[in-house]
């Protein structure tokens, strides 16, 4: 008797270890790769915050959420979903085996064999017959998006749908205090999981509700208000858990942080759909949930209801795959306008697609007996796991390089740190100029990741990362490192972030391979040590504007750049530019060419000149370069603006490249850049010196 209650569970242990089995052989250094869906660099973030919050927790509890990345922004942890319930088991399991990246993998595995018991569970509480539940489950486990494996899930773990599901049904059938507490500890702990699986989680309950309240049974007045305290106790705490994430700077400027990207059915040909549906829930489950339909008209009260519910579900999920013009509206006006990778709703789907699997099956049975049902749903199990199973592994291992041969290397990193003093460290390039030379899979070249899962070794604060909403002075960081090696980028990149430490990869990992060596040959740029072409150099070069480090620090101020410069007018007095030039201008260019010309422009007034304002906040205020050509025997031709890198203390001044494009009219020309503020002032009074320059516009030469 106690095996045949077991049964199930063993089953999908015995299934899932074995589809599984090449995964569990890497999973100590490696990460599976291969879902077109999921992409290696957030495999490598879920690694990484795994290992972080259980090194936080362990060393500085109340400075978990300033995570060290993007340095020295505040509170970088909300820069992703948080886990929470995940982590309650992810922290004690990273504390004992010291291996996050082991951690991580364990966890998604054991999501499959969990999410078939729950889902079998359900079936069963529906009528469904033990085998038929059994192979329902294993539909549901591997349905869309878990194959091929990836690491992605685990912020949308599927299995907290079906105990919803589970919950729910129960408590209308007996609307008891018990199953309500049920019911909200299976919400609360789904919605700590992961945002998308919050509102997930909000579709299903909705939906499910609606199913069970449509139920000929007693205590429908009971079971709404259970459902109404349960799902608001759960979303309070979720509101709770999330004040951080409120808090965040992009909600203080209003950006938009994403945007619902939204793929529109008529858009798609016949063929891509068949492609974008076949890839999201696999030929066998898809077709047995076509096969599912014929039950809506069916007799037998179970397999009816059982299509009933998977429609209902499918529609609810697919609505928000590929959501009509009205739906997309509503949720770009919504806080959910976050939620921007929309196919992973197909995870709601999922659960009725494998409701309409059920439901075939239970057909089977009520017009062709136990027998032939058992037969048929032991067939399409075999046929599920034949044709899903061996991608359940993913497609490939994917190592990762800091546990891998790279870990003495970041260990070396964290010992030099400890010895010669810790501070914010840099790895540069931020991406591998020749990613094919090596065949890793991230994308693009982008190498953030990886400094990021190598930080578990040395934990110094690093000065870049990877996640999906990047702090406000990131774009203002990609350019001073665009500018290195110039010595005065190398200033603004210490006194925006105090970097103590560059870590440089190999000269093969980098556009131009001499760039290494011209930074070592910078001032107070020392080299400590040489690995494996790798390089660790030390940076002691003074700070002179504090107060950027101390902006940032912070968090951003409305107001404000994100330097902390106040977005206020000038006064015209207060404001005074010095333009000239590093290099001489060219005397003769071509029609309609475009030159670069190297600018300085000082700050010879009495106001900061705001510049860095976030995308999408307003930018009144800010302060800008003008170009204007002025042809000697006419009137002078309209400006051409463009913003500075960055702010512009008092008494300092800014280095900057511009492209000139020639006029492509030819003649004798004086080419003036000024400078002019936003809705502020015009610098034209006493004391400013704009550039003037005369050139010759020639012809273009006729190409050969």
């Amino acid at each position: 008797m106690r095996f045949r209650g077991a049964w199930p569970a063993l089953g999908y242990a015995v299934v899932f270890t074995a589809v599984a089995w090449p995964w569990l052989r890497t999973c100590r250094d490696a990460v599976p790769f291969g879902n077109p869906f999921a992409f290696a660099d957030d495999a490598r973030f879920w690694v990484w915050q795994l290992g972080w919050v259980a090194h936080a927790l362990a060393t500085n509890p109340w400075g978990v959420l300033d995570a060290n990345i993007h340095h020295p922004a505040p509170a970088q942890l909300t820069s992703s979903e948080h886990l929470a319930s995940t982590q309650l088991v992810a922290v004690p399991a990273v504390w004992l085996t010291g291996n996050p990246v082991l951690v991580a993998n364990l966890l998604v595995l054991l999501s499959y064999p969990l999410a078939a018991l729950a889902m079998q569970r359900l079936l069963v509480a529906l009528g469904c017959a033990g085998i038929v539940a059994w192979t329902g489950g294993l539909v549901f486990a591997l349905g869309p998006l878990r194959v091929p494996g990836n690491l992605e899930v685990i912020h949308f773990l599927n299995a907290y749908l079906a105990l919803a599901a589970l919950a729910l049904h129960r408590l209308r059938a007996a609307p008891r205090v018990g199953r309500a507490v049920a019911l909200c500890a299976a919400l609360t702990a789904g919605m700590l999981s992961g945002y998308y699986l919050a509102a997930m989680l909000a579709v299903t309950t909705a939906v499910w509700s609606a199913f069970e309240l449509a139920r000929r049974v007693p205590g429908r007045a009971r079971f709404l208000g259970h459902l109404i305290w349960a799902g608001a106790a759960a979303t309070v705490v979720l509101l709770v858990v999330s004040i951080p994430y409120f808090d965040r700077p992009e909600q203080a400027v209003g950006m938009n942080v994403g945007g619902f990207r939204a793929v529109r059915l008529e858009t798609l040909s016949l063929a891509s759909t068949a492609t974008l549906l076949r890839l999201l829930f696999g030929v066998v489950p898809g077709v047995l949930a076509l096969a599912g339909l014929a039950a809506l008209g069916a007799r037998d009260a179970v397999a009816r209801r059982l299509a009933v519910g998977g429609v209902l579900v499918v529609a609810a999920g697919l609505l928000l795959v590929f959501p009509p013009p009205v739906v997309v509206a509503a949720l770009e006006a919504s806080p959910l306008r976050f939620l921007r990778a929309q196919f992973r709703f197909a995870t709601v789907a999922g659960l009725g697609t494998a409701l309409l699997a059920a439901a075939a099956l239970e057909l089977v049975r009520a017009r062709l007996g136990a027998r032939a049902a058992a037969v048929a749903a032991i067939a399409c199990a075999a046929l599920v796991v034949t044709t899903l199973g061996p991608t359940v592994a993913g497609v490939r291992a994917d190592p990762l390089a800091p546990f891998g041969a790279e870990r003495p290397l970041h260990a070396a990193v964290g010992e030099t740190a400890r010895r010669d003093g810790p501070g914010p460290l840099l790895v540069l390039p931020l991406i591998d100029a020749h990613p094919d030379r090596r065949g890793g899979f991230l994308p693009l070249g982008q190498l953030e990741s990886d400094d990021m899962v190598g930080s578990l070794h040395h934990w110094l604060p690093l000065v870049g990362g990877h996640t999906g909403y990047p702090p406000l002075h990131r774009p203002l960081l990609e350019e001073i490192q665009r500018a290195l090696p110039r010595s005065e980028a190398l200033d603004e990149l210490v006194d925006l972030t105090h970097v103590r430490w560059l870590l440089l990869r190999p000269p093969d990992y980098w556009k131009d391979p001499a760039l290494p060596e011209q930074l070592l040959a910078l001032p107070g740029v020392e080299s400590r040590w040489v690995r494996d072409g790798w390089v660790l150099a030390r940076v002691d070069r003074p700070v002179r504007r504090p107060q950027w480090y101390a902006a940032v620090a912070a968090g951003y101020r409305p107001g404000h750049t994100v330097l902390g410069t106040p977005l206020e007018a000038i006064v015209e007095t207060d404001a005074i530019a010095v333009v000239r030039t590093t290099a001489p201008v060219p005397l003769r260019v071509e029609a309609g060419s475009t030159f670069p010309v190297e600018i300085e422009l000082r700050n010879g007034g009495r106001g900061a000149w705001p510049v860095v304002v976030p995308a999408g906040a307003p930018s009144a205020h800010t302060v800008r370069y003008v170009m204007a050509w002025r042809r000697l025997d006419a009137s002078p031709m309209a400006g051409v603006s463009d913003r500075l890198r960055r702010d512009v203390p008092v008494g300092d001044a800014i280095l900057q490249v511009v492209a000139v494009r020639a006029p492509r009219d030819p003649g004798d020309y004086e080419l003036t850049v000024t400078v002019e503020q936003d809705a502020g002032a015009r610098f034209d009074g006493q004391g400013n010196v704009p550039l003037r320059a005369r050139l010759v516009v020639a012809e273009t030469r006729p190409a050969r």
